[in-house]
């Protein structure tokens, strides 16, 4: 549920709450591990539908991105 944390985030900073990390901070790691296996799979089923429509590893590029 990134969407809500973030929401909380930015409203704490823009409302001068503070700053948020202590709030997430110990299960953020748990999060994260949870995610892992999720972008692994959804990244195989992307190769397998881009295989599927013809095209070949080379053809295309995939680019993940994270937040630091």
């Amino acid at each position: 549920q990134f969407g809500p944390v973030m929401t909380d985030c930015v409203v704490r900073y823009i409302s001068r709450q503070g700053p948020c990390e202590p709030k997430y901070a110990a299960g953020w790691q748990a999060r994260v591990d949870a995610l892992v296996p999720k972008v692994e799979a959804t990244v195989r089923d992307l190769r397998t539908v881009m295989t599927d429509a013809g095209y070949a590893n080379s053809d295309y590029k995939l680019v993940l991105m994270g937040y630091p």
